[in-house]
């Protein structure tokens, strides 16, 4: 599957709100000389595209998926992209104190 096709795929994935609902959306794009995670390449040391949509939804729930080229990193096994889906929770506990709560799933596409 190619990259532009996994990534329409993931972007038709994100959340839909209801016709009556305003939902805060965010979205980016962006362009990397290198896709690092915690120091370590993801790309192979190649430039990376990345794009990412993110909802916050009603009771301090958000939800956001990514989708960033990992250009047959031998790392992920070839894969030619990484899709990050993240859902997670956020609420004030005490004045100046949050609690921010997340899990991330990587789908990678393309992987041997």
């Amino acid at each position: 599957m190619s990259f532009r096709r996994t990534l329409v795929a993931a972007l038709m994935l994100a959340p839909a709100a209801p016709a009556t609902a305003i939902l805060p959306v965010d979205a980016s794009v962006s362009v990397t000389t290198d896709e690092r995670r915690r120091g370590i390449s993801w790309s192979d040391g190649k430039a990376s595209a990345a794009a990412e949509l993110g909802a916050r939804l009603p009771g301090g729930f958000d939800l956001s998926a990514r989708a960033a080229a990992t250009r047959g990193d031998p790392r992920s096994g070839g894969a030619d992209a990484v899709f990050d889906l993240t859902g997670g929770y956020r609420t004030d506990i005490a004045a100046g104190l949050k609690l921010d709560a997340f899990l991330t799933g990587h789908v990678f596409a393309g992987a041997a």
